[in-house]
């Protein structure tokens, strides 16, 4: 597509209005001036755009035009639309079933190709509003370091979600419509299953990592379930009288504790342990958990949704481990539970039968879709990369404050992990002055960070005094250098607001 002169002016134009029209009106002379448009040109184009409601005209002194709503509620298309823009690609449009594009009203063996990336322009040019390119240059220099929250979808998996959403058949219908859904789904699930080591058939996808947590505790016929102090609330808050078994000041499950937990009733148990934590980033010592377990006669389980598409490891030979998309680049509403073949486990939840039994529910196909293409994408090596950049922004942030404390330092953590507080400001404040200077970062797990809770995982490798001031940044594959400096410059910019507030309260 290439947009004609009436479409590309009229954009530039109201960008235009919209960065320098106020409370006063903006002349077309100067809007023809300052983007080299001709002013006869302009005023055509303005009268289309009033006659469409987009812009309100001023007469006399001091006349000119304003918006006629506020930029956020204009479009880009809606501008397009106004000057009878074309956007089509070709000749082909899907505006009637019944008309195609040849001389005998036929379609072209390409209609739908074509017809299919005008419409996929539209809504593109939909998407995007005044607002948004008037503030590209503001919205660029975002910097986003919470991916252990969410990661940023992937290119690819946004492909192959769009691909799939135009697939109109039901997976568990019969005609050829539902056996292409199914065939996506299938192709996703042999992914997934290459990716962990398992066979397909071990692979159950769910809604995301906290149904696949309660599937895989609330599932097996197990008298007593074992977890570590430092699991994330879907798994401590899934089974009432579970065992918590204490870390040390890393964050490390306590193995001696667990052994003796295990030894002390020999009844069914399951040891549910997670892969990497999601505050601090530090690993677990997996190959020794499962070798106690198992010892014991003990299923394992492993929250591994922040270790999936990161490092592979003992996690993958788990008799259950849960997953979730989102956190390494495809869509949120999709996860997975790998459950061993022979391990027992009932389903929780009873409609269809999908999932083998065991996830009742018309699966979501454009987020599975998205799942299967952000595991192959996440499946290259990039830590060395993550991890030099953490690596670098720690010590860069620790010269700047040195009372700072590095959480999990010096165990093994993921490496694209860092736990950190300043003793002096609390998390909330962190987060909040990190936000305007345009740093996302995070206090806490994602599921509770809106209420700024002290972090439970801190006090539990006894740090009491410090749980209301550890922040998380998380890189991902989007994470650039300058995300870093930016994040040193809001970590040095929001001690050098403490320190001077706490010196005018002198």
């Amino acid at each position: 597509m290439k947009l004609g002169s009436r479409g590309r002016y009229a954009v530039m134009a109201m960008v235009d209005l919209g960065l320098n029209a106020g409370a006063r009106p903006v002349r077309l002379a100067d809007v023809s001036y300052r983007q080299e448009i001709p002013l006869s040109y302009l005023e055509q184009l303005f009268a289309r755009l009033r006659r469409h409601g987009l812009v309100n005209s001023v007469r006399g002194p001091g006349g000119g035009y304003l918006l006629a709503h506020p930029a956020r509620r204009i479009s880009i298309m809606d501008v397009v639309a106004a000057v009878d823009e074309p956007t089509r690609v070709t000749r082909c449009r899907n505006e009637s079933p019944s008309r195609g594009c040849m001389a005998n009203r036929t379609r072209c063996l390409t209609h739908d190709l074509w017809a299919g990336l005008g419409e996929q322009i539209e809504t593109f040019l939909d998407d995007v509003t005044l607002e948004d390119v008037c503030q590209g240059p503001q919205r660029a220099a975002t910097h986003y370091l919470d991916h252990n929250a969410t990661s940023p979808l992937r290119p690819q998996a946004r492909k192959a979600a769009f691909r799939a959403m135009t697939c109109a058949g039901n997976a568990s219908s019969v005609h050829r419509h539902g056996r292409h859904a199914r065939s996506l789904i299938e192709d996703a699930r042999e992914i997934v299953a290459s990716y962990v080591g398992c066979s397909p058939l071990e692979v159950v996808f769910t809604s995301g990592g906290t149904e696949a947590n309660n599937l895989a505790l609330l599932g097996p016929d197990c008298r007593r379930v074992l977890i570590s102090a430092i699991e994330h609330p879907s798994v401590a808050r899934a089974v009432r009288g579970s065992v918590a078994i204490p870390v040390d000041h890393h964050g490390c499950v306590d193995l001696e504790v667990l052994e003796a937990e295990l030894a002390h009733d020999a009844g069914p148990a399951l040891v549910s342990v997670m892969a990497a934590n999601n505050e601090t980033g530090v690993v677990q010592p997996l190959a020794d958990v499962m070798h106690i377990a198992r010892q014991h006669g003990a299923l394992v389980h492993c929250d591994a949704v922040q270790a999936a598409g990161r490092y592979c490891g003992a996690w993958q030979k788990a008799d259950l481990v849960s997953l979730s998309a989102h956190k390494f680049g495809g869509m949120t509403g999709a996860g997975a539970l790998i459950v061993r073949d022979g391990v027992p486990l009932a389903a929780r939840s009873r409609g269809g039968g999908q999932e083998y039994g065991l996830r009742a529910g018309t699966e979501s196909l454009a987020a599975i879709a998205a799942f299967g293409a952000a595991v192959t994408a996440a499946s290259g090596d990039d830590a060395a990369r993550l991890r030099q950049l953490r690596d670098d922004m720690e010590a860069r942030m620790l010269d700047a404050v040195p009372d700072a404390v590095v959480f999990s330092g010096d165990a093994g953590r993921l490496d694209n992990t860092l736990a950190i507080a300043h003793p002096e400001i609390d998390a909330e404040t962190m987060v909040m002055s990190f936000d305007l200077d345009c740093v996302a970062i995070s206090a806490g797990s994602a599921c509770s960070s809106g209420r700024m809770e002290p972090s439970s995982v801190i006090e539990a490798m006894g740090f009491p005094s410090l749980s209301r001031h550890a922040v998380r940044l998380s890189l991902g594959w989007s994470s650039t250098p300058e995300d870093c400096d930016a994040a040193v410059r809001a970590w040095k910019a929001a001690d050098t607001r403490h320190r001077a507030r706490r010196q005018a309260a002198r």
